[in-house]
């Protein structure tokens, strides 16, 4: 049986992906979250593995964010007014990100 040019070509892609340990990336994502009013511009977010979230300080006043567990944590310098910051979150879990601050900013980040 002899294989049509695109079977051929699909062939083709098939073993490189066995060459490379069929391992294909993704392009990771980046999610805004903003910080006004002593609050985040969502209570939750969803995300995946090695997704980056950027927050940007639109209040005032500084913040100064962090997270705290066994598998992923970070802490920020003292952000002020209109200073970005990204964070990536590389392992799977549930982690609250909160405000050295302003203690009653809270997200809560799902990372699938």
């Amino acid at each position: 049986m002899a294989l049509s040019d695109t079977q051929k070509e699909l062939v083709s892609i098939a073993f490189a992906l066995v060459a490379l340990g069929g391992c294909v990336a993704f392009a990771a994502e980046t999610v805004t979250v903003v910080q006004k009013d002593r609050r985040f511009s969502s209570d939750s977010v969803t995300i995946a593995a090695g997704d980056t979230i950027h927050f940007t300080n639109d209040d005032p006043f500084i913040h100064q964010l962090y997270t705290e567990s066994d598998a992923f944590s970070f802490a920020t310098p003292e952000l002020a007014t209109g200073v970005p910051t990204d964070v990536t979150f590389p392992v799977a879990g549930t982690y609250q990100v909160l405000c050295k601050i302003h203690p009653r900013m809270n997200l809560t980040v799902n990372v699938e």
